[in-house]
């Protein structure tokens, strides 16, 4: 899994700073990305779940059905939502928070996984969990509103994302036997 991870670095740090440009651009415009969140989501999902699904086919571990997994969810939750997108805002954070909790879990199994080659390795298992706290929450409250929902998928873009492009950095360079 090391291999695959640290083969793929930049990966993890492109998803990573995707996910913060998504989060600056709800900040600073909350009234358009509310607009184009079903375009801006779905794209999002379906480049994520391209990602994990090469990060599969490139993978040399028995982990790769959980990258595997992880892809087709995202590219099916970005299929779901170009389909349908007449069924926007709750059905939109649905979708976004389902996706989230299942990415999250995947994360964590990953993390879990990847414990045993470094030591002390906690970011991807941040990553997951705030995956589904946020599935979580937006799953219990999917009538937040525009604005609030809006903020919350920002501000998780921007703290994710940094998650990401750290486990990244850390990977990059890694190899099997090191322990960082």
């Amino acid at each position: 899994m090391l291999v695959t991870l640290s083969r793929n670095w930049w990966a993890t740090v492109l998803r990573g700073l995707v996910a913060i440009a998504l989060g600056v651009f709800a900040w600073a415009r909350p009234d358009i990305f509310w607009a184009s969140l079903v375009l801006v989501a779905g794209a999002y999902l379906a480049v994520d779940g391209v990602f994990a699904i090469v990060a599969a086919i490139r993978g040399e571990t028995g982990d790769r059905w959980l990258h595997l997994l992880e892809g087709i969810v995202g590219v099916g939750a970005g299929a779901i939502i170009f389909l349908y997108p007449d069924l926007a805002g709750t059905a939109i954070v649905l979708v976004v928070g389902v996706w989230a909790v299942v990415t999250g879990a995947l994360e964590i199994a990953s993390a879990v996984r990847l414990r045993q080659e470094i030591e002390n390795e906690w970011l991807l298992g941040i990553g997951g969990v705030l995956s589904v706290g946020l599935g979580v929450l937006l799953i219990a409250r999917p009538q937040f509103g525009q604005v609030t929902t809006t903020y919350v998928l920002g501000t998780y873009g921007i703290i994710f994302g940094i998650v990401l492009v750290l486990l990244g950095l850390r990977l990059r360079g890694l190899k099997p036997g090191v322990l960082a």
